[in-house]
C-alpha cells in the first residue's frame, strides 16, 4: 500500500511539473501573469542554479589549495637558447659583513713652536748712599699766594712750572647765595604798574587773526631797591604772545620793595597779563 502511495505521490508531481499542467491551470486565464512564467522557466532556474553552486564551490576549493603552496617555492630552471641555465630563487638574508679593523692613520707631531723672546734683565744698582727726598717748597708758585693751587713759575733754571702752594691761608669759603623769598610780611607793589602794562601792550596781529586769546605769566625779582630783573615766561600761551608780554614786563618802572621784619629785601614776583579780544 505504501509503495503505491508513494508512485501516486511521484506521478502526482510529475504532473504538476510538467508543461501540459500549466497550459491546463492557465488555459483562459491571463497568461501575462507572473506565475505562468515562473512555472514554466522552473527547470531552467534549477539547472542554472545548480551549475553555478557547483562552479562556484569548485573555485572556493581550487583557491583554498593554490594559498595552501608555500610561498618561498623555488621557481623551475629556465634553460635559454645559448644553453645556459638560470635558476631564479629567494635571495638570501644578506650577511652582516665584520667591521674591518680600523687603521688608525699616524699623526704628525706638530711643528716645535719659536722660542719666545724673553725680556730682557734689569740688574739693580746697589748703592750705599742713603735716598734723600727734598721737602717740599713755594718755589714756582707764582703770583697767587692765597691760592690752594699755587700759581705758575720758574724755577732757579729758569723752567716754567706750576707748583701747588705750600703752608698758604685757606682760601675764602664760597659764598652761599640766600634763597629769595616768593612771600614777606610785606610783599612789594606799584600802582602804576597795570596802567603802564595796558598802554603799552601791543596784540600781535598774527595771533589776532588767529584768534588767540589767554593770559601770561611773568615772573620776575623785585630787588630790596625797587629795581626789576630776572625776567622769565612762568606760564605762556604762544610764542608771540609770551614774547610780548616779556616785553612789556621789562619795561615797567621800579616797584615799591617787599619788607621782611622792618627791612628791604629781594622778592620773587609774578605779574599775569591778559590777551582778549573784543
Amino acid at each position: 500500500m505504501s509503495n503505491l502511495t508513494q508512485k501516486l505521490d511521484r506521478m502526482e508531481t510529475n504532473l504538476v511539473l510538467s508543461p501540459s499542467f500549466n497550459e491546463l491551470v492557465f488555459e483562459q486565464r491571463h497568461k501575462e501573469y507572473g506565475a505562468y512564467k515562473l512555472r514554466r522557466t522552473y527547470h531552467r532556474r534549477v539547472l542554472s542554479s545548480l551549475l553555478v553552486a557547483t562552479t562556484s564551490f569548485g573555485l572556493a576549493i581550487g583557491l583554498f589549495f593554490a594559498l595552501q603552496q608555500p610561498a618561498e617555492a623555488k621557481m623551475p630552471a629556465m634553460k635559454n637558447d645559448g644553453g645556459i641555465i638560470i635558476d631564479i630563487i629567494k635571495p638570501d638574508e644578506p650577511k652582516s659583513e665584520e667591521p674591518k679593523p680600523k687603521v688608525e692613520q699616524p699623526q704628525t707631531p706638530p711643528a716645535p713652536k719659536a722660542p719666545e723672546a724673553q725680556p730682557e734683565l734689569t740688574v739693580p744698582v746697589v748703592t750705599t748712599q742713603p735716598v734723600i727726598t727734598p721737602p717740599p717748597t713755594n718755589n714756582g708758585a707764582g703770583g697767587n699766594p692765597k691760592g690752594q693751587d699755587g700759581g705758575t713759575g720758574t724755577d732757579t733754571t729758569g723752567k716754567v712750572i706750576t707748583n701747588p702752594c705750600i703752608d698758604c691761608p685757606p682760601t675764602d669759603p664760597p659764598l652761599v647765595k640766600p634763597e629769595i623769598p616768593t612771600w614777606v610780611e610785606e610783599m612789594p607793589f606799584s600802582n602804576i604798574a597795570d596802567a603802564h602794562i595796558k598802554k603799552n601792550t601791543v596784540y600781535p596781529e598774527f595771533e589776532r587773526a588767529r584768534g588767540t586769546q589767554g593770559t601770561v605769566f611773568i615772573q620776575f625779582i623785585v630787588r630790596k631797591d625797587g629795581t626789576l630783573d630776572d625776567f622769565k615766561v612762568a606760564k605762556g600761551v604762544s610764542p608771540a604772545l609770551d614774547r610780548e608780554a616779556l616785553r612789556v614786563a621789562k619795561s615797567m618802572p621800579n616797584w615799591n620793595p617787599g619788607k621782611q621784619n622792618g627791612h628791604e629785601v629781594d622778592v620773587i614776583c609774578t605779574k599775569p597779563i591778559a590777551f582778549k579780544l573784543r
